[in-house]
């Protein structure tokens, strides 16, 4: 599958996040969030000339995962410490995305790779593990900095321009490169209009609001 097209399942789910819990919108912000979210939904629709069937039953399956994963993690984060958020964060992921690995065939398909491959098969698969898990971490260090957002979308333009050399599978029409630049930049803006105030924030631990987690007070 090709990475931005996976890049732009990541950004639907921030827009619809942003959308489904945001209580009320300024106009801008709801045009800006509409056209970025009209733009994933038109990738998704014309991806099917670059991406087979299964994977765009997968990438749909991420894409509703990952906004899932976004609401139930707004409704644990004032009840456990963030770490503990994370660990039931990435325990929903798995039990909701473990089903669909099972019907798409991708849990058995390893054990079909030759020696050699089974082993960088499942090499990558630890590394990437690992690696996950300390960008996570660290990720939380950058929400407490309220930049993790902004830095999450500047992050994916290099690395979309990096797929296409990397893998040439990556190569899209055109107008699919067009729609991936408009849901690029609508993300990028949107991080930035609805960035919290950090200093607000860090006011209202230092004051002892019930809304913040007492061990997070020391951090900022």
């Amino acid at each position: 599958m090709p990475v931005p097209l996976f890049l732009v399942a990541q950004n639907a789910a921030t827009l619809c996040h942003l959308l489904i819990s945001a209580k009320q919108l300024p106009a801008y912000e709801f045009i800006v969030t509409g056209i970025g979210l009209a733009s994933s939904v038109l990738v998704l629709l014309y991806s099917g000339s670059v991406i087979y069937y299964i994977d765009r039953v997968w990438l749909t399956a991420y894409t509703i995962v990952l906004i899932l994963s976004e609401l139930f993690h707004d409704s644990m984060e004032h009840q456990h410490k963030d770490v503990t958020n994370l660990y039931y964060k990435n325990a929903f992921s798995f039990i909701v995305l473990a089903p669909f690995s099972l019907y798409l065939g991708e849990a058995f398909t390893a054990l079909n790779f030759k020696y050699l491959w089974q082993m960088g098969f499942y090499a990558g698969c630890i590394s990437s593990g690992v690696l996950g898990t300390l960008l996570q971490v660290y990720s939380l260090h950058l929400q407490r900095r309220g930049c993790l957002d902004l830095i999450g979308a500047l992050v994916k333009v290099p690395v979309i321009a990096l797929s296409t050399v990397v893998f040439h599978q990556d190569t899209l029409p055109p107008p699919l490169w067009l729609l991936v630049a408009v849901n690029s930049i609508t993300t990028i803006l949107l991080t930035q209009l609805t960035k919290p105030s950090v200093s607000k924030v860090g006011e209202e631990r230092k004051n002892g609001s019930p809304d913040v987690p007492e061990d997070e007070v020391e951090l900022i």
